[in-house]
């Protein structure tokens, strides 16, 4: 078509009613050109309210209202931009659902009133970012069933009835940084398997801000290993700052983890995990707590400070806690001990584990100290 037009620009008109027949072909070729020139679809909203399936990049250019799931992610490698607006749904659903899928964008809006705010089900490798999940009735944010190697940057869990963000079931290798996640009514940030689904292991949490959840502030469940919590701020939860059940070498380091209802830190059954460098103060019962079999950590150059109960304790019994290294920590202004370990061994005054260099003034037993 190009090519027949500029064969006809290039034609000399030598009469008047030749140049007129010839504009009238222009104008005639040019019209049909539009017409046969491909056109991408703009979905729209079914008449019951939902969903918008996306085969191609997508901007939102107001808000909208859905009955189920709002926007299905049906291709890779393709964008959708809420561009600052709001999807709200009535209780079911997902605001945006991607399964399979890899390279997907979302970003740059608010999504509320659905089932889970943004669910990647088994997809690798897509981007959440700038978005404020808020009263969703499950999860602000789910990652399922091998969901690896995605990013969630720069977002926000409100109010949501379960999780803030979870990475459930062999999601592996994600990146969740500069999150808060507030008042969200289990765990604001969950990493594991649970009710029989496998762990997830070798993800990332930094720069993450978790606080007044109803349990937790940040979890790591059921044999997730290689994990890292770095920089995050867990306060005011209404159960521990982070818990790690049955879940080994993981990396804590460099969290302020205070005023949480129940401990600060509580390692249960998990073996070789690194605390390191955190500031932990001003909780409810202990700073930091070692139980039921917690095995071969270490503990090191951690701030705890006026905790209700004790500073650092780890629980003896038929479960004791045995092969901890304790090192130079500072402990202070803890209200029962800043240090109390009730096992029994061959190694520090007695105990099962060993402690090195640490800086405190009360201890059970004495030698701790």
């Amino acid at each position: 078509m190009k090519k027949m037009i500029t064969s006809l620009v290039a034609v000399k008109s030598r009469n008047s009613s030749t140049r007129f027949l010839y504009r009238i072909l222009v104008a005639v070729l040019l019209a049909l050109a539009l017409v046969l020139m491909p056109v991408t679809p703009v979905p729209t909203v079914n008449a019951n309210g939902g969903p918008i399936t996306l085969t191609g990049d997508y901007t939102l250019t107001s808000d909208i209202t859905f009955s189920g799931t709002g926007f299905i992610i049906a291709v890779d490698n393709i964008t959708l931009d809420l561009d600052g607006h709001t999807i709200t749904g009535t209780g079911e659903g997902s605001g945006v659902e991607v399964i399979a899928h890899t390279g997907v964008t979302i970003k740059d809006g608010t999504i509320t009133g659905f089932s889970h705010g943004v669910l990647l089900d088994g997809s690798d490798n897509n981007v959440i970012k700038e978005i404020v999940a808020t009263n969703n009735g499950f999860n602000g944010i789910s990652l399922f069933n091998d969901s690896d190697n995605n990013q969630v940057k720069d977002c926000t869990s409100v109010n949501n009835g379960s999780f803030g963000i979870i990475m459930n079931n062999s999601s592996d290798g994600n990146l969740v940084k500069d999150f808060t996640a507030i008042s969200n009514g289990s765990t604001g940030v969950f990493i594991g398997g649970g009710g029989g689904l496998a762990p997830s292991h070798n993800n990332t949490v930094k720069d993450t801000v978790s606080n007044d959840n109803a349990s937790t502030g940040i979890a790591i469940f059921n044999g997730s290993t290689g994990n890292i919590l770095s920089d995050n701020t867990a306060n005011d939860n209404d159960s521990h700052g982070i818990f790690l059940r049955d879940s080994g070498g993981n990396v804590l380091n460099d969290n302020t983890i205070s005023s949480n209802d129940s401990h600060g830190i509580l390692l249960r059954g998990s073996d070789g995990n690194l605390l390191k460098d955190n500031t932990i103060n001003g909780n409810g019962r202990t700073g930091i707590v070692l139980t039921r079999g917690a095995d071969s950590n270490e503990l090191k150059d951690n701030t705890v400070t006026s905790n209700g109960e004790r500073g650092i304790y780890v629980s003896g019994s038929s479960l004791q806690s045995e092969n901890n290294s304790i090192i130079e920590n500072e402990l202070s202004g803890n209200v029962t001990y800043d240090l109390q370990d009730m096992t029994s061994g061959t190694g520090t005054a007695g105990t099962a584990n060993f402690y090195e260099d640490n800086q405190s003034t009360s201890c059970d037993p004495s030698g701790l100290c």
